[in-house]
């Protein structure tokens, strides 16, 4: 069972290799927490992809994020 985990895990993970994935993780590295808007505002990126993207980073344990009142907000682990 662990090792079916770890390599969905893996597989899941190769979506960081991915340019924009790359991006969005330089972003919040570089400039700190944001939310999607402010990701949109800073990449030029669709909100539907910076969606998909940062939900794989935070699956991938690279990204964290707190899902407040005022909206969720994006950082690196």
């Amino acid at each position: 069972m662990a090792v079916v985990e770890s390599e969905a895990r893996r597989a899941m993970c190769s979506e960081i290799e991915s340019p924009t994935a790359k991006l969005v993780y330089l972003s919040l590295a570089e400039q700190g927490r944001a939310s999607v808007q402010e990701l949109q505002d800073r990449l030029g990126e669709p909100r539907i992809t910076l969606y998909g993207v940062l939900d794989s980073l935070v699956d991938c344990g690279v990204v964290e994020v707190d899902r407040g009142s005022g909206g969720s907000v994006y950082a690196p682990a």
